[in-house]
């Protein structure tokens, strides 16, 4: 079901220009996320994607333009306002990075005690639901050198969810796994998505994951230091664009080999 459109977007991306050292890497980059979308960015090695999602975090101060998540503006990480501003959203970081010294349960507790107001009793029941959705109750005081990689990808997306975020940041949530595994985590991320309305935003470079549950994506080009097309998987794979077309039309990594 289509959720009714809102005046105010998750993402709001103005003529931004991003980069290390004061030397762009990206320029005038534009587009917006509304809420409940499922958006990617996606490219070559070297183009931008990681670093652009940094900037959306307030990690990485811009060069130029605005960033607006709720049409709130993105504060720098240092300053006194971010803690309060990340209720916004939550970051799954790439490969999971959750506490090896942690169980499951007490890596999804986190977010909670940090955020204080809950009484232990509200924390053990939101933990308790949360990686009920992701499917490991079974696995709550395990620790993550103990479960599967994509076991451990779950139980990073519970902790990220543990708060009720209205956006969800992924960095290359798939990375390392194998194609079956891969695609399950992409359709719970789909599925919690579409239930909970939030907005996501994800880095990817595999193209099973943009075609199954992205609803679009951005492209970046590294050679133009630009955001060459804005379009759903389908019609980017169409694009007038050769670099993009090219992108869309490569064979996946062989096994051992990196890819873009």
């Amino acid at each position: 079901m289509a959720l009714p459109a809102s005046p105010v977007p998750a993402v709001a991306v103005r003529s931004l220009s991003l980069g290390h050292g004061g030397l762009p890497l990206v320029e005038g980059v534009q587009f917006s996320v509304a809420p409940g979308e499922i958006f990617a960015l996606m490219g070559g090695s070297g183009c931008g994607k990681s670093t652009l999602l940094r900037t959306l975090v307030g990690l990485l101060p811009p060069l130029a333009g605005s960033v607006h998540l709720f049409g709130d503006a993105v504060p720098a990480a240092d300053s006194d306002g971010y803690g309060k501003f990340t209720r916004h959203f939550a970051v799954l970081f790439q490969g999971g990075a959750l506490w090896t010294g942690k169980t499951l349960a007490e890596n999804v507790a986190l977010p909670l005690l940090r955020r204080g107001g809950f009484s232990l009793a509200e924390v053990r029941d939101l933990v308790a639901c949360k990686l009920s959705l992701v499917g490991l109750s079974a696995f709550a005081n395990f620790f993550p050198h103990e479960i599967s990689g994509g076991m451990a990808r779950r139980a990073a997306l519970a902790r990220a969810l543990a708060l009720d975020p209205p956006l969800l940041f992924l960095d290359e949530p798939t990375s390392g796994l194998d194609p079956v595994t891969a695609r399950r985590l992409d359709a719970l991320i789909a599925e919690l998505c579409r239930c909970q309305g939030m907005a996501a935003v994800v880095v990817s470079h595999d193209l099973a994951e943009i075609g199954s549950i992205v609803d679009r994506a951005a492209f970046l080009h590294g050679e133009s230091r630009s955001v060459l097309e804005i379009a759903s998987p389908a019609a980017l794979a169409q694009s007038p664009h050769g670099a993009v077309r090219e992108f869309f039309s490569r064979p996946p990594p062989r096994k051992g080999e990196m890819a873009p």
